[in-house]
C-alpha cells in the first residue's frame, strides 16, 4: 500500500467513526478515544486540549484535556479568563482572537521554540513537538485544539496532515457538544436541574405535570419598595444578585431547588424523596439557618416561610410561553405564611405541618392567624432562639 493510500484508508477509518452517530460519549470521552485511535494509527499524540466554548452565565470556555500518563480531564475557566495576561500570550489567543489557523512549535533540539508559556512548560515535562489548530464553528466563534507528544522525531508531516485532515469533522463534533452542553446549561440555569431534566425528557405539553409532596420554601426580601425607590437600577440589580445568591445558595447546598424568583421573593422546593418528609424538612430548615448566617452580615434582611404538602409541578401558561413551576393550596399557604414574618418580627416561620415532621430543635408558638385566601385560620411556629428581627 503507498503512503497516499495509507494516509487514505486512517482518515476514513477516524472520518467514519467521527461521523457515526449514538455512541454515547462525553465530549471527554470523545478526545481520548479519538486520541487512542490515533495512536493506533501510527500518530504519535500524548496529549490533547481543546476548549468547548459556552452559553453559561459564569463559564465562558470548558477546557478538556486528555494525556496518556492520566487520561481526561476538564477545567472550567470564566467570562474573565479572557482578561488574564497568561491567556493573551498564549497561542490559543492567537487562534482564537488574532485569526491564526495552525500554529506548530519544535519543543527540543537546537530548532525548540518556547516563546509561549505552555511550550516552556511542555518541553520541561519531556514533550517534543506541539501543534495547535484552528476550530472554525458555524456561528462564527473559532475553538481551538492542540496536540502534543513526546516522541523524539516529534510529529512528521503525515501526522500533521492527518491531524489537520480531521478538524472539520471535530469542529462538527465540538459544535453540537457545545449545543447540547448549552441547552442543559441554560435550561438548569433558568428551569433548575430537575425542571430542566424533566423538559430535554420530553415533557413540554402545557398543563402537563405530576403532584408532588415536598417542602415548600418561600422568602421575601424586607423593605424592597423602599429599597427600590431610592436605589439606581443598577445598584438595585446588584443588590438582588447578591441578596438570591446567598438564600439560594443556601437552599441548593441542602439539597433544594430554585423554581423561581419574583421580583424580590424566590420561590423554592425540597421534594420528598424515598428518604422521608422528616428528612425533606431537616434539609430545609438548615438551608433556612445557613441564610439567615449569610444574610446576617449585610444590610438584607428576609423573611423566610416553610410548610410541608402536595403541588402540581409542571408546565403552566399560554401557548406560546410556558412555565415550569409549582402551583397548589400549598405554595399560596406559604406565600402567605411568609407575609407574617413582618408582623410577627420574626426572620423565620413555619406551619404545623412543617412541625409536625421536624423537632430538632426547641420551637415556640408565635400564634394563630387567618391567612389571606385560606380558609382555616393556621398556628404558626419559629425558632425558640430567634428573637424579633431588627428593622
Amino acid at each position: 500500500m503507498s503512503k497516499d493510500d495509507a494516509f487514505k484508508a486512517r482518515y476514513e477509518q477516524l472520518s467514519q467513526w467521527l461521523t457515526t452517530p449514538g455512541d454515547g460519549l462525553s465530549a471527554e470521552g470523545m478526545l481520548e478515544q479519538l486520541a487512542l485511535r490515533l495512536r493506533e494509527l501510527g500518530v504519535p499524540v500524548e496529549r490533547a486540549l481543546t476548549g468547548v466554548p459556552t452559553m453559561h452565565p459564569e463559564v465562558a470556555v470548558r477546557a478538556l484535556m486528555w494525556t496518556l500518563e492520566q487520561g481526561q480531564a476538564r477545567v472550567s475557566y470564566s467570562h474573565a479568563f479572557e482578561e488574564a495576561p497568561e491567556y493573551a500570550a498564549s497561542p490559543v489567543a492567537l487562534i482564537r482572537d488574532k485569526g491564526v489557523d495552525l500554529i506548530r512549535r519544535r519543543l527540543s533540539g537546537d530548532e525548540a521554540q518556547l516563546d509561549f508559556l505552555v511550550c516552556a512548560e511542555l518541553a520541561e515535562d519531556g514533550y517534543t513537538d506541539y501543534v495547535g489548530f484552528a476550530m472554525p464553528m458555524s456561528s462564527g466563534v473559532r475553538s481551538f485544539l492542540s496536540w502534543a507528544t513526546k516522541a523524539p522525531d516529534g510529529f512528521s508531516d503525515q501526522h500533521i496532515e492527518l491531524l489537520s485532515s480531521i478538524r472539520p469533522l471535530l469542529s462538527l463534533r465540538g459544535e453540537l457538544e457545545s449545543a447540547q452542553f448549552a441547552v442543559r446549561a441554560l435550561l438548569r440555569t433558568y428551569l433548575g436541574p430537575s425542571a430542566a431534566e424533566r423538559v430535554l425528557a420530553g415533557e413540554v405539553r402545557r398543563g402537563t405535570g405530576k403532584i408532588i409532596r415536598a417542602v415548600i420554601w418561600y422568602c421575601d426580601m424586607r423593605d424592597f419598595t423602599r429599597i427600590s425607590d431610592q436605589a439606581s437600577p443598577e445598584d438595585l440589580v446588584a443588590l438582588l444578585d447578591d441578596y438570591f445568591e446567598r438564600v439560594s445558595g443556601a437552599v441548593e447546598d441542602e439539597g433544594g431547588e430554585v423554581l423561581k424568583f419574583i421580583g424580590d421573593a424566590m420561590l423554592a422546593i425540597f421534594p420528598v424523596a424515598e428518604a422521608g418528609v422528616e428528612q425533606a424538612c431537616g434539609s430545609a430548615m438548615r438551608a433556612a439557618r445557613d441564610a439567615l448566617e449569610r444574610l446576617a452580615d449585610t444590610s438584607h434582611r428576609a423573611g423566610i416561610a416553610l410548610h410541608v404538602g402536595d403541588v402540581m409541578f409542571g408546565n403552566i401558561g399560554g401557548r406560546d410561553r410556558l412555565d415550569f413551576t409549582a402551583i397548589g393550596a400549598a405554595v399560596n399557604m406559604v406565600c402567605r405564611v411568609e407575609e407574617q414574618c413582618k408582623e410577627f418580627g420574626v426572620p423565620l416561620l413555619m406551619t404545623s405541618a412543617f412541625v409536625a415532621h421536624w423537632s430538632d430543635d426547641k420551637i415556640r408558638t408565635v400564634g394563630e392567624r387567618t391567612l389571606r385566601g385560606v380558609s382555616q385560620p393556621a398556628t404558626l411556629f419559629t425558632l425558640a432562639s430567634l428573637t424579633k428581627a431588627p428593622s
